[in-house]
């Protein structure tokens, strides 16, 4: 798993805060979207799925200055939303990953996501890992401050899992 950077835990950022670049808070974290396709080893952050009242607008992944103290940080005065990507080339990571059994490595045995794990770096946010352990599924149940930490020992790399971004 690639380490370079920031690891940051799925669970730990879902409804934390989303500050336009004025420092207005304008939502809370709904989703992350990654770009997928075949022969990706580690996706790349598309952009993030923020709700405000009632709504949920998708936020492109330029739109993001960036993920500073477990809280999303825009590149805008406000909140502009942006149409939501086609759903052939894209996975919401808690929607459709989190908490469902995906095959492990040589696709023998499968096992429930309890947590994803990113990496930010200066240019970019990429997929690079699953926790699978029921530890850490356990650890979510628990108070929020807890859900932000990651165990890169439990991780297992997100390129020998990569099978179910692929659609």
């Amino acid at each position: 798993m690639t380490s370079s950077g920031i690891l940051v835990s799925l669970a730990g950022l879902i409804d934390r805060s989303v500050y336009d670049r004025r420092g207005y808070r304008v939502g809370r974290i709904v989703d992350l979207v990654v770009a997928s396709g075949i022969g990706v080893e580690h996706p790349p952050l598309h952009g993030i799925l923020v709700r405000r009242r009632l709504k949920v607008v998708f936020i492109p992944y330029t739109g993001i200055a960036g993920i500073c103290r477990w809280e999303v940080y825009l590149t805008t005065s406000g909140l502009q939303p942006h149409p939501l990507p086609g759903h052939d080339n894209w996975v919401a990571l808690a929607r459709d990953l989190l908490d469902r059994r995906i095959p492990i490595t040589d696709g023998s045995r499968t096992a429930r996501v309890s947590d994803l794990v990113l990496v930010c770096t200066v240019d970019e946010v990429r997929l690079v890992g699953a926790d699978l352990s029921i530890r850490t599924r356990l650890r979510r149940l628990g108070i929020p401050r807890m859900r932000r930490s990651v165990a890169p020992q439990r991780a297992y790399d997100w390129a020998a899992l990569a099978a179910p971004c692929e659609r």
